[in-house]
């Protein structure tokens, strides 16, 4: 079985020392590689998704970017919060709402802030 090629711009031969290369980097280097990836992809998405819609303010685009990438039903949770704590009254909505969709955002915008610092 032949595998498919890890690039389709980068000769074999530098395919496998690129992949050699991040074989030998110790487990924690590999991961900020991995975060400041991810964070690369992330901020091309969100660019497409202003490309494509103008029309957006940075939340609707950012409420896109999480229908795109982590489904629907998170978006809708996150447009909610986001709504519930616009409203100062709304406390313990607040709370209950974001409870569940706060730590994934959280933990994203850590990840990202932790591979930035160490670049």
């Amino acid at each position: 079985m032949t595998s498919l090629p890890y690039t389709t711009d980068t000769s074999a031969e530098a395919e496998q020392i690129q992949l050699e290369l991040l074989r030998k980097m110790p487990p924690g280097q590999r991961a900020r590689k991995a975060l400041a990836l991810s964070a690369v992809v992330a901020r091309q998405c969100k660019a497409a998704i202003r490309r494509r819609h103008p029309e957006f303010d940075e939340n609707e685009a950012s409420l896109k970017f999480i229908e795109l990438n982590y489904g629907k039903d998170l978006s809708e949770k996150v447009r909610i919060w986001r709504a519930d704590r616009e409203r100062p009254t709304n406390q313990k909505a607040y709370v209950a709402n974001a409870a569940e969709t706060v730590g994934v955002i959280d933990l994203w915008k850590h990840l990202v802030h932790e591979v930035q610092k160490n670049q």
